[in-house]
């Protein structure tokens, strides 16, 4: 019988790595493992996850997902008020699989740099960056 990590896609591989980095969880992840609920990841490091799978992948995560619903509070709002992100207003955190998040990419550079962008500059204006040698993914290129 296949582990669960056997079963997922490049894509959906990706995604688990970049939860793996922000989470620091090393249990497998499956497909329908949840990002915000077994993974632990809200607020603020749902910001750093996306900036994780973007600048991981060069893929963009679909504008319409609404990162506010399934990450909650922090930094999130930031990313709306930047447009990058659809932002519906605070409510209970919904369950967002690793499978749902990887078919939320986009192929769209443009989209994915302006992005990139936005985090950076919500990193600069709120936290010092930390030295390039660092582990920490609060700094994306």
């Amino acid at each position: 019988m296949p582990n669960a990590e056997q079963e997922l896609t490049e894509l959906e591989r990706a995604v688990a790595g970049a939860c793996r980095k922000v989470s620091g969880h090393e249990k497998p992840i499956a497909p329908d493992s949840t990002v915000n609920l077994d993974l632990g990841i809200a607020g603020d490091d749902g910001d750093e996850l996306a900036g994780e799978i973007i600048s991981s992948t060069g893929l963009a995560i679909d504008p319409d997902l609404d990162f506010g619903s399934y990450f909650g509070g922090e930094g999130s709002i930031v990313l709306a008020l930047l447009f990058v992100f659809k932002w519906k207003g605070w409510r209970q955190v919904q369950p967002l699989s690793v499978r749902q998040l990887a078919s939320s990419l986009r192929d769209d550079r443009a989209l994915a740099q302006k992005q990139i962008d936005s985090l950076n500059a919500f990193w600069r204006r709120n936290w010092t960056l930390p030295d390039q040698g660092s582990s920490s993914t609060s700094q994306y290129r």
